[in-house]
Protein backbone atom coordinates (compact mmCIF):
# COMPACT_ATOMS: atom_id res chain seq x y z
CA UNK A 1 0.00 0.00 0.00
CA UNK A 2 1.42 3.36 -0.98
CA UNK A 3 1.25 6.40 1.23
CA UNK A 4 -1.44 8.90 0.34
CA UNK A 5 -0.65 12.61 0.52
CA UNK A 6 -2.54 14.65 3.10
CA UNK A 7 -5.10 16.71 1.20
CA UNK A 8 -4.80 20.46 1.31
CA UNK A 9 -7.79 22.53 2.47
CA UNK A 10 -8.34 23.52 -1.16
CA UNK A 11 -8.99 19.82 -1.93
CA UNK A 12 -11.62 19.51 0.83
CA UNK A 13 -14.56 21.55 -0.36
CA UNK A 14 -18.15 20.94 0.64
CA UNK A 15 -20.64 22.68 -1.63
CA UNK A 16 -24.28 23.12 -0.61
CA UNK A 17 -26.62 23.47 -3.58
CA UNK A 18 -30.03 24.95 -2.73
CA UNK A 19 -32.77 22.70 -4.08
CA UNK A 20 -35.76 24.53 -2.57
CA UNK A 21 -36.80 28.15 -2.47
CA UNK A 22 -36.34 28.45 1.30
CA UNK A 23 -33.74 26.01 2.63
CA UNK A 24 -32.98 25.80 6.33
CA UNK A 25 -30.12 28.12 7.39
CA UNK A 26 -26.59 26.73 7.81
CA UNK A 27 -24.13 27.89 10.48
CA UNK A 28 -20.67 26.81 11.56
CA UNK A 29 -20.98 24.41 14.48
CA UNK A 30 -19.95 25.59 17.91
CA UNK A 31 -16.52 24.45 19.07
CA UNK A 32 -17.98 23.22 22.34
CA UNK A 33 -20.97 21.14 23.34
CA UNK A 34 -23.00 21.56 26.51
CA UNK A 35 -22.93 17.83 27.23
CA UNK A 36 -19.13 17.85 26.91
CA UNK A 37 -18.90 20.84 29.24
CA UNK A 38 -20.90 18.91 31.85
CA UNK A 39 -18.51 15.93 31.98
CA UNK A 40 -16.21 15.80 35.02
CA UNK A 41 -13.36 18.27 34.51
CA UNK A 42 -14.64 18.60 30.92
CA UNK A 43 -13.15 15.15 30.34
CA UNK A 44 -14.85 14.69 26.94
CA UNK A 45 -12.54 17.34 25.47
CA UNK A 46 -9.61 14.95 25.97
CA UNK A 47 -10.94 12.90 23.05
CA UNK A 48 -9.13 14.51 20.13
CA UNK A 49 -11.32 13.05 17.34
CA UNK A 50 -14.43 14.40 19.07
CA UNK A 51 -12.88 17.85 19.48
CA UNK A 52 -11.79 17.93 15.83
CA UNK A 53 -15.25 16.86 14.67
CA UNK A 54 -16.77 19.74 16.67
CA UNK A 55 -14.48 22.24 14.99
CA UNK A 56 -15.17 21.02 11.46
CA UNK A 57 -18.93 20.64 11.60
CA UNK A 58 -21.92 22.62 10.44
CA UNK A 59 -25.34 22.99 12.02
CA UNK A 60 -28.57 23.02 10.05
CA UNK A 61 -30.81 25.45 11.92
CA UNK A 62 -34.57 25.20 12.21
CA UNK A 63 -35.99 28.77 12.18
CA UNK A 64 -39.49 27.77 13.20
CA UNK A 65 -40.92 26.14 16.30
CA UNK A 66 -43.13 23.10 16.24
CA UNK A 67 -44.26 20.17 18.36
CA UNK A 68 -44.42 16.65 16.95
CA UNK A 69 -46.45 14.04 18.81
CA UNK A 70 -46.39 10.35 17.94
CA UNK A 71 -49.27 8.14 19.03
CA UNK A 72 -47.23 4.93 18.76
CA UNK A 73 -48.89 3.59 15.62
CA UNK A 74 -47.09 2.57 12.42
CA UNK A 75 -49.00 4.85 10.03
CA UNK A 76 -47.55 8.16 8.83
CA UNK A 77 -50.67 9.81 10.29
CA UNK A 78 -49.48 8.61 13.71
CA UNK A 79 -47.35 11.77 13.99
CA UNK A 80 -49.14 15.08 14.48
CA UNK A 81 -47.07 18.18 13.72
CA UNK A 82 -48.27 21.44 15.28
CA UNK A 83 -46.46 24.62 14.20
CA UNK A 84 -46.45 27.66 16.47
CA UNK A 85 -46.22 29.89 13.40
CA UNK A 86 -46.57 29.39 9.65
CA UNK A 87 -46.48 25.66 8.74
CA UNK A 88 -43.50 24.40 6.74
CA UNK A 89 -43.27 21.50 4.31
CA UNK A 90 -39.63 21.04 5.36
CA UNK A 91 -40.86 18.92 8.31
CA UNK A 92 -42.97 15.89 7.47
CA UNK A 93 -43.99 12.48 8.69
CA UNK A 94 -44.30 10.34 5.59
CA UNK A 95 -42.54 7.06 6.50
CA UNK A 96 -44.60 6.02 9.51
CA UNK A 97 -43.25 4.16 12.57
CA UNK A 98 -42.62 7.45 14.38
CA UNK A 99 -40.06 8.74 11.83
CA UNK A 100 -39.99 12.52 11.43
CA UNK A 101 -38.25 13.79 8.29
CA UNK A 102 -36.51 17.12 7.80
CA UNK A 103 -36.04 18.15 4.18
CA UNK A 104 -33.30 20.69 4.73
CA UNK A 105 -33.33 22.10 1.20
CA UNK A 106 -29.77 21.31 0.10
CA UNK A 107 -27.87 18.80 -1.96
CA UNK A 108 -24.28 18.48 -0.70
CA UNK A 109 -21.28 17.64 -2.83
CA UNK A 110 -17.78 16.95 -1.61
CA UNK A 111 -14.50 17.29 -3.47
CA UNK A 112 -13.55 14.27 -5.61
CA UNK A 113 -12.48 11.26 -3.52
CA UNK A 114 -13.76 12.89 -0.31
CA UNK A 115 -16.72 11.92 1.85
CA UNK A 116 -18.94 13.59 4.39
CA UNK A 117 -20.54 12.36 7.58
CA UNK A 118 -23.87 13.57 8.89
CA UNK A 119 -25.61 12.78 12.12
CA UNK A 120 -28.84 13.48 13.91
CA UNK A 121 -29.67 16.15 16.43
CA UNK A 122 -27.48 16.79 19.42
CA UNK A 123 -29.19 17.88 22.62
CA UNK A 124 -31.47 20.37 20.89
CA UNK A 125 -34.48 18.08 20.69
CA UNK A 126 -36.46 17.27 23.81
CA UNK A 127 -38.41 14.05 23.84
CA UNK A 128 -41.37 13.81 26.17
CA UNK A 129 -42.86 10.40 26.79
CA UNK A 130 -46.49 10.30 27.72
CA UNK A 131 -48.02 7.66 29.95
Amino acid sequence: MSAQPIPSPADMTLTAYEVTGHPLPLAAAARSRAWMDRTSDRFAYRCLPLVIANQLGWDVLCPFAFTATWDGTDAPEGITIDFTSEPSDLVQAHFGHGVLTFSIGYLFRTSPRRASISSSFDAYVRFVRSA
